[in-house]
Protein backbone atom coordinates (compact mmCIF):
# COMPACT_ATOMS: atom_id res chain seq x y z
CA UNK A 1 0.00 0.00 0.00
CA UNK A 2 3.07 2.26 1.34
CA UNK A 3 4.23 2.12 -2.23
CA UNK A 4 1.42 3.07 -4.21
CA UNK A 5 1.37 6.71 -2.52
CA UNK A 6 4.02 8.79 -4.52
CA UNK A 7 5.60 8.58 -7.57
CA UNK A 8 9.40 7.86 -6.37
CA UNK A 9 9.03 4.30 -4.36
CA UNK A 10 11.42 5.12 -1.78
CA UNK A 11 9.67 8.63 -0.41
CA UNK A 12 6.44 7.21 1.08
CA UNK A 13 7.89 4.19 2.70
CA UNK A 14 10.62 6.41 4.38
CA UNK A 15 8.63 8.87 5.85
CA UNK A 16 5.81 6.58 6.87
CA UNK A 17 8.67 4.30 8.62
CA UNK A 18 9.71 7.73 10.04
CA UNK A 19 6.27 8.88 11.39
CA UNK A 20 5.50 4.64 12.73
CA UNK A 21 8.71 5.21 15.20
CA UNK A 22 8.23 8.93 16.04
CA UNK A 23 4.41 8.54 17.37
CA UNK A 24 4.50 4.96 18.63
CA UNK A 25 7.23 6.75 20.96
CA UNK A 26 4.57 10.08 21.66
CA UNK A 27 2.01 6.78 22.15
CA UNK A 28 4.29 5.78 25.13
CA UNK A 29 4.81 9.45 26.50
CA UNK A 30 1.81 11.38 26.15
CA UNK A 31 -0.79 8.52 28.07
CA UNK A 32 1.90 7.23 30.29
CA UNK A 33 4.86 9.42 31.21
CA UNK A 34 2.57 11.18 34.19
CA UNK A 35 2.41 7.60 35.27
CA UNK A 36 6.02 7.25 35.77
CA UNK A 37 6.07 10.59 37.06
CA UNK A 38 3.19 9.65 39.45
CA UNK A 39 6.21 6.64 40.58
CA UNK A 40 8.61 9.16 41.32
CA UNK A 41 6.14 10.47 44.34
CA UNK A 42 5.87 13.33 42.12
CA UNK A 43 2.19 15.70 42.88
CA UNK A 44 -0.68 16.60 40.86
CA UNK A 45 1.13 20.24 40.80
CA UNK A 46 4.92 18.66 40.42
CA UNK A 47 3.91 16.53 37.46
CA UNK A 48 2.15 19.69 35.43
CA UNK A 49 4.79 21.89 35.67
CA UNK A 50 7.39 19.17 34.51
CA UNK A 51 5.41 18.43 31.85
CA UNK A 52 4.47 22.31 30.57
CA UNK A 53 8.41 24.04 31.66
CA UNK A 54 10.11 21.99 29.04
CA UNK A 55 7.14 23.43 26.54
CA UNK A 56 7.70 27.25 27.48
CA UNK A 57 11.53 26.54 27.14
CA UNK A 58 10.85 24.84 23.51
CA UNK A 59 8.51 27.60 22.30
CA UNK A 60 11.50 29.87 22.13
CA UNK A 61 14.55 27.32 21.51
CA UNK A 62 12.91 25.24 19.07
CA UNK A 63 11.56 27.05 16.18
CA UNK A 64 14.94 28.49 15.91
CA UNK A 65 16.57 25.06 15.66
CA UNK A 66 13.66 23.91 13.34
CA UNK A 67 14.49 26.99 10.78
CA UNK A 68 18.20 26.01 10.89
CA UNK A 69 16.54 23.34 8.15
CA UNK A 70 15.70 25.98 6.07
CA UNK A 71 19.53 26.70 5.98
CA UNK A 72 20.42 23.35 4.72
CA UNK A 73 20.75 21.38 1.70
CA UNK A 74 19.42 18.66 3.30
CA UNK A 75 16.84 18.40 6.19
CA UNK A 76 17.63 14.76 6.84
CA UNK A 77 21.55 15.13 8.32
CA UNK A 78 20.08 17.80 11.01
CA UNK A 79 16.89 15.81 11.35
CA UNK A 80 19.40 12.98 12.51
CA UNK A 81 21.55 15.34 14.75
CA UNK A 82 18.50 16.37 16.70
CA UNK A 83 17.31 12.40 17.33
CA UNK A 84 20.39 11.24 18.87
CA UNK A 85 20.88 13.62 20.81
CA UNK A 86 17.65 13.69 21.99
CA UNK A 87 17.80 10.10 22.43
CA UNK A 88 20.94 10.80 24.88
CA UNK A 89 19.27 13.65 26.73
CA UNK A 90 16.82 11.08 28.00
CA UNK A 91 18.87 8.43 28.87
CA UNK A 92 20.11 10.93 31.59
CA UNK A 93 16.18 10.42 33.21
CA UNK A 94 17.70 6.96 34.69
CA UNK A 95 20.02 9.08 37.00
CA UNK A 96 17.50 11.93 37.66
CA UNK A 97 16.05 12.21 41.04
CA UNK A 98 13.83 14.72 42.23
CA UNK A 99 11.68 17.39 41.05
CA UNK A 100 14.14 19.74 39.86
CA UNK A 101 16.26 16.84 38.39
CA UNK A 102 13.31 15.61 36.52
CA UNK A 103 12.76 18.68 35.22
CA UNK A 104 16.34 20.01 33.50
CA UNK A 105 16.25 16.49 32.03
CA UNK A 106 13.03 16.10 30.29
CA UNK A 107 13.99 20.43 29.20
CA UNK A 108 16.63 19.09 27.41
CA UNK A 109 14.82 16.19 26.04
CA UNK A 110 11.71 18.67 24.43
CA UNK A 111 14.63 20.89 22.90
CA UNK A 112 15.81 18.18 20.57
CA UNK A 113 12.82 15.81 20.61
CA UNK A 114 10.07 18.30 19.50
CA UNK A 115 12.21 19.54 16.05
CA UNK A 116 11.79 15.92 14.77
CA UNK A 117 8.00 16.39 13.72
CA UNK A 118 7.83 19.93 12.23
CA UNK A 119 11.10 18.59 10.01
CA UNK A 120 9.79 15.73 9.43
CA UNK A 121 6.74 17.43 8.22
CA UNK A 122 8.47 19.86 6.09
CA UNK A 123 10.53 16.82 4.27
CA UNK A 124 7.07 15.00 3.87
CA UNK A 125 5.54 18.50 2.31
CA UNK A 126 8.05 18.47 0.04
CA UNK A 127 7.14 14.88 -1.72
CA UNK A 128 3.76 16.36 -1.40
CA UNK A 129 4.68 19.17 -4.17
CA UNK A 130 6.93 17.36 -6.01
CA UNK A 131 5.51 14.02 -6.52
CA UNK A 132 1.75 14.71 -5.78
CA UNK A 133 2.28 12.49 -2.22
CA UNK A 134 -1.14 11.52 -0.21
CA UNK A 135 -0.10 13.01 3.13
CA UNK A 136 -2.68 12.13 5.34
CA UNK A 137 -2.57 8.56 3.90
CA UNK A 138 1.61 8.15 4.99
CA UNK A 139 1.11 10.22 7.99
CA UNK A 140 -1.95 7.91 9.03
CA UNK A 141 0.82 4.92 9.45
CA UNK A 142 2.15 7.25 12.43
CA UNK A 143 -0.82 7.24 13.95
CA UNK A 144 -1.51 3.41 13.67
CA UNK A 145 2.15 3.36 15.53
CA UNK A 146 0.75 5.27 18.29
CA UNK A 147 -2.55 3.05 18.66
CA UNK A 148 0.19 -0.13 18.87
CA UNK A 149 2.04 1.80 21.25
CA UNK A 150 -0.99 2.27 23.30
CA UNK A 151 -1.91 -0.68 24.09
CA UNK A 152 1.46 -2.61 24.04
CA UNK A 153 2.62 -0.26 26.67
CA UNK A 154 -0.84 -0.05 28.41
CA UNK A 155 -1.08 -3.88 28.55
CA UNK A 156 2.94 -3.84 30.32
CA UNK A 157 2.21 -1.11 32.65
CA UNK A 158 -1.02 -3.30 33.65
CA UNK A 159 0.95 -6.07 34.18
CA UNK A 160 4.22 -4.49 36.06
CA UNK A 161 3.84 -0.65 37.40
CA UNK A 162 4.39 2.61 36.19
CA UNK A 163 8.46 2.23 36.88
CA UNK A 164 8.38 0.47 33.66
CA UNK A 165 7.64 3.48 31.07
CA UNK A 166 10.97 5.26 31.42
CA UNK A 167 12.63 1.74 29.89
CA UNK A 168 9.99 1.59 27.42
CA UNK A 169 10.85 5.24 26.04
CA UNK A 170 14.58 4.04 26.00
CA UNK A 171 13.89 1.96 23.64
CA UNK A 172 11.48 3.56 22.05
CA UNK A 173 13.61 7.10 21.39
CA UNK A 174 17.11 4.65 20.15
CA UNK A 175 14.30 3.51 17.24
CA UNK A 176 13.52 6.97 15.92
CA UNK A 177 17.25 8.10 15.90
CA UNK A 178 17.46 4.63 13.45
CA UNK A 179 14.75 5.72 11.40
CA UNK A 180 16.16 9.13 11.08
CA UNK A 181 19.13 7.85 8.92
CA UNK A 182 16.15 6.11 6.53
CA UNK A 183 14.79 9.32 5.88
CA UNK A 184 14.44 10.64 2.37
CA UNK A 185 16.38 13.34 1.47
CA UNK A 186 15.07 16.32 2.23
CA UNK A 187 16.45 18.69 -0.17
CA UNK A 188 14.96 22.54 -0.37
CA UNK A 189 14.51 23.78 -3.83
CA UNK A 190 16.28 26.42 -5.20
CA UNK A 191 13.31 28.24 -6.91
CA UNK A 192 9.69 29.01 -5.90
CA UNK A 193 7.04 27.02 -6.81
CA UNK A 194 5.49 28.76 -9.89
CA UNK A 195 2.49 31.32 -9.35
CA UNK A 196 0.07 29.08 -10.96
CA UNK A 197 0.57 26.68 -7.71
CA UNK A 198 0.75 28.68 -4.86
CA UNK A 199 -1.38 31.63 -3.83
CA UNK A 200 1.32 33.32 -1.64
CA UNK A 201 4.28 35.38 -2.21
CA UNK A 202 7.64 34.52 -0.62
CA UNK A 203 6.13 36.14 2.90
CA UNK A 204 3.00 34.04 2.58
CA UNK A 205 3.79 33.09 6.15
CA UNK A 206 2.57 36.60 7.04
CA UNK A 207 -0.61 36.32 5.81
CA UNK A 208 -2.82 37.31 8.39
CA UNK A 209 -5.73 34.41 7.16
CA UNK A 210 -2.87 31.95 7.65
CA UNK A 211 -1.71 32.92 10.31
CA UNK A 212 -5.20 32.60 12.28
CA UNK A 213 -4.80 28.93 10.73
CA UNK A 214 -2.12 28.71 12.62
CA UNK A 215 -3.58 30.36 15.58
CA UNK A 216 -6.54 28.02 15.34
CA UNK A 217 -4.53 25.02 14.66
CA UNK A 218 -2.70 25.88 18.06
CA UNK A 219 -6.04 26.33 20.18
CA UNK A 220 -7.29 23.25 19.06
CA UNK A 221 -4.23 21.36 20.31
CA UNK A 222 -3.43 22.88 23.56
CA UNK A 223 -6.91 22.02 24.20
CA UNK A 224 -5.73 18.48 24.58
CA UNK A 225 -3.27 19.73 27.80
CA UNK A 226 -5.51 18.55 30.26
CA UNK A 227 -6.19 15.39 29.20
CA UNK A 228 -2.42 14.67 28.31
CA UNK A 229 -1.43 15.47 31.59
CA UNK A 230 -4.49 13.85 33.68
CA UNK A 231 -6.26 11.79 31.74
CA UNK A 232 -4.55 8.93 32.09
CA UNK A 233 -4.66 9.54 35.97
CA UNK A 234 -8.18 9.99 36.14
CA UNK A 235 -8.96 6.76 34.28
CA UNK A 236 -7.01 5.17 37.04
CA UNK A 237 -8.87 6.51 39.63
CA UNK A 238 -11.67 5.55 37.75
CA UNK A 239 -10.50 2.39 38.14
CA UNK A 240 -10.11 1.57 34.52
CA UNK A 241 -6.84 -1.09 33.95
CA UNK A 242 -3.62 -0.18 32.25
CA UNK A 243 -4.89 -2.13 29.05
CA UNK A 244 -8.37 0.07 28.97
CA UNK A 245 -6.68 2.92 29.53
CA UNK A 246 -4.48 1.81 26.26
CA UNK A 247 -7.37 0.89 24.41
CA UNK A 248 -8.95 4.61 25.36
CA UNK A 249 -6.05 6.29 23.85
CA UNK A 250 -6.15 4.15 20.96
CA UNK A 251 -9.66 4.47 19.49
CA UNK A 252 -9.40 8.34 19.61
CA UNK A 253 -6.02 8.01 17.23
CA UNK A 254 -8.20 4.72 15.11
CA UNK A 255 -10.48 7.87 14.17
CA UNK A 256 -8.02 9.91 13.43
CA UNK A 257 -6.36 7.03 11.16
CA UNK A 258 -9.54 7.09 9.51
CA UNK A 259 -9.68 10.71 8.52
CA UNK A 260 -6.19 10.63 7.31
CA UNK A 261 -7.39 7.87 4.68
CA UNK A 262 -10.17 9.73 3.04
CA UNK A 263 -8.11 13.17 3.65
CA UNK A 264 -8.29 13.66 -0.24
CA UNK A 265 -11.82 13.64 -0.65
CA UNK A 266 -12.52 15.47 2.50
CA UNK A 267 -9.95 18.27 2.06
CA UNK A 268 -11.46 18.25 -1.67
CA UNK A 269 -15.15 19.32 0.29
CA UNK A 270 -14.04 21.41 3.14
CA UNK A 271 -10.50 22.79 2.36
CA UNK A 272 -8.20 23.79 5.02
CA UNK A 273 -10.33 26.07 6.43
CA UNK A 274 -13.55 23.82 6.70
CA UNK A 275 -11.17 21.45 8.16
CA UNK A 276 -10.21 24.08 10.93
CA UNK A 277 -13.76 25.13 11.62
CA UNK A 278 -14.85 21.32 12.12
CA UNK A 279 -11.53 20.31 14.81
CA UNK A 280 -12.78 23.94 16.84
CA UNK A 281 -16.86 22.76 16.88
CA UNK A 282 -15.25 18.93 18.22
CA UNK A 283 -13.44 20.49 20.39
CA UNK A 284 -16.21 22.09 22.55
CA UNK A 285 -18.54 19.01 22.10
CA UNK A 286 -15.87 16.89 23.29
CA UNK A 287 -14.63 18.63 26.64
CA UNK A 288 -17.78 19.71 27.77
CA UNK A 289 -19.25 15.98 27.82
CA UNK A 290 -16.01 14.26 29.14
CA UNK A 291 -16.64 15.83 32.85
CA UNK A 292 -20.13 13.07 32.64
CA UNK A 293 -18.72 10.15 34.58
CA UNK A 294 -19.13 7.68 31.80
CA UNK A 295 -18.60 3.73 31.65
CA UNK A 296 -15.39 2.49 29.61
CA UNK A 297 -17.91 2.10 27.08
CA UNK A 298 -19.02 5.73 26.83
CA UNK A 299 -15.47 7.44 26.97
CA UNK A 300 -14.11 4.65 24.16
CA UNK A 301 -17.58 6.54 22.17
CA UNK A 302 -16.14 10.02 23.44
CA UNK A 303 -12.72 9.65 22.04
CA UNK A 304 -13.34 9.14 19.01
CA UNK A 305 -13.95 12.81 18.49
CA UNK A 306 -10.66 13.15 18.56
CA UNK A 307 -10.28 12.26 14.76
CA UNK A 308 -11.92 15.81 14.74
CA UNK A 309 -10.19 17.50 17.63
CA UNK A 310 -6.49 16.80 16.51
CA UNK A 311 -6.99 15.39 13.01
CA UNK A 312 -9.26 17.44 11.49
CA UNK A 313 -7.14 20.39 12.79
CA UNK A 314 -3.44 19.10 12.08
CA UNK A 315 -4.65 17.96 8.43
CA UNK A 316 -5.95 22.25 8.42
CA UNK A 317 -2.56 23.54 8.94
CA UNK A 318 -0.85 21.07 7.47
CA UNK A 319 -2.53 21.78 3.95
CA UNK A 320 -3.02 25.87 4.30
CA UNK A 321 1.28 25.59 4.69
CA UNK A 322 1.60 23.20 1.96
CA UNK A 323 -0.93 25.35 -1.09
CA UNK A 324 0.53 28.52 0.97
CA UNK A 325 3.92 28.52 1.23
CA UNK A 326 7.00 28.21 -0.72
CA UNK A 327 9.35 24.98 -0.27
CA UNK A 328 11.93 26.96 0.98
CA UNK A 329 10.00 28.81 3.57
CA UNK A 330 8.53 26.06 4.55
CA UNK A 331 10.43 25.53 7.36
CA UNK A 332 10.00 28.51 9.30
CA UNK A 333 6.04 28.29 8.40
CA UNK A 334 6.46 25.28 10.74
CA UNK A 335 8.64 26.74 13.44
CA UNK A 336 6.07 29.54 13.69
CA UNK A 337 3.67 27.18 14.27
CA UNK A 338 5.33 24.97 17.07
CA UNK A 339 6.33 28.52 18.37
CA UNK A 340 2.46 29.44 18.46
CA UNK A 341 1.47 26.20 19.61
CA UNK A 342 4.22 25.71 21.92
CA UNK A 343 3.09 28.95 23.95
CA UNK A 344 -0.76 28.12 23.98
CA UNK A 345 0.19 24.30 25.22
CA UNK A 346 2.44 25.57 27.86
CA UNK A 347 0.35 28.02 29.47
CA UNK A 348 -2.21 25.66 29.31
CA UNK A 349 -0.71 22.80 31.06
CA UNK A 350 0.62 24.98 33.72
CA UNK A 351 -3.44 26.22 34.21
CA UNK A 352 -4.42 21.66 33.64
CA UNK A 353 -2.51 21.27 37.06
CA UNK A 354 -4.12 24.13 38.80
CA UNK A 355 -7.63 23.39 38.03
CA UNK A 356 -7.07 19.51 38.25
CA UNK A 357 -6.14 20.17 41.94
CA UNK A 358 -9.02 22.12 42.50
CA UNK A 359 -11.92 20.91 40.21
CA UNK A 360 -10.95 17.68 39.36
CA UNK A 361 -12.10 15.96 35.81
CA UNK A 362 -15.15 19.12 36.29
CA UNK A 363 -11.65 21.21 35.09
CA UNK A 364 -11.98 19.65 31.87
CA UNK A 365 -14.78 22.36 30.64
CA UNK A 366 -12.25 24.65 30.21
CA UNK A 367 -11.04 23.44 28.05
CA UNK A 368 -14.12 23.70 26.07
CA UNK A 369 -13.90 27.25 26.25
CA UNK A 370 -10.08 26.77 24.30
CA UNK A 371 -12.67 25.78 21.45
CA UNK A 372 -15.24 27.79 21.40
CA UNK A 373 -12.21 30.65 21.00
CA UNK A 374 -11.14 29.20 18.42
CA UNK A 375 -14.29 28.41 16.65
CA UNK A 376 -14.63 32.24 17.29
CA UNK A 377 -11.25 32.93 15.23
CA UNK A 378 -12.71 30.80 12.35
CA UNK A 379 -15.50 33.18 11.41
CA UNK A 380 -13.16 36.23 11.89
CA UNK A 381 -10.66 33.84 9.06
CA UNK A 382 -13.91 33.58 6.73
CA UNK A 383 -14.86 37.17 7.04
CA UNK A 384 -11.05 37.92 5.97
CA UNK A 385 -10.83 36.09 3.18
CA UNK A 386 -14.42 37.03 1.71
CA UNK A 387 -13.37 40.63 2.27
CA UNK A 388 -9.50 40.36 1.21
CA UNK A 389 -8.45 39.68 -2.66
CA UNK A 390 -5.64 38.56 -1.77
CA UNK A 391 -6.43 35.97 0.85
CA UNK A 392 -5.11 32.62 -0.34
CA UNK A 393 -7.87 30.25 -1.69
CA UNK A 394 -8.05 27.20 0.91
Amino acid sequence: MIARLTGPTSFAPRMALFYMAVFAAVGIYIPFFPLWLESRALTATEIGLVLAVPMAVRAIITPLMVSLGDRVSDRRKITVIYATAAFLCLSLLFFASGFWQIVLVVVFVAVFWDTLVPLGDAIALSGVRRFGMDYGQVRLWGSLAFVGANIAAGALIGAMSGSIVLPILFVAYGLVAMSTVMLPKGQIATTDVPQSQTEFSAKAFRHPVLLLSLAIGALCQSSHAMVYAFGSLYWQQAGFTGLEIGVLWAVGVLAEVALFGMSKPVLKRLGPSGLLAVGAAAVIVRWLLFPIHWSFAGYFVLQILHGATFGAAHLGVMHAISRGVPDAQTGRAQASYFFISGVMMALTTILSGQLFVRFGVNSFVAMALIGLLAFVLCLVMQRLKSSSTSAPQF
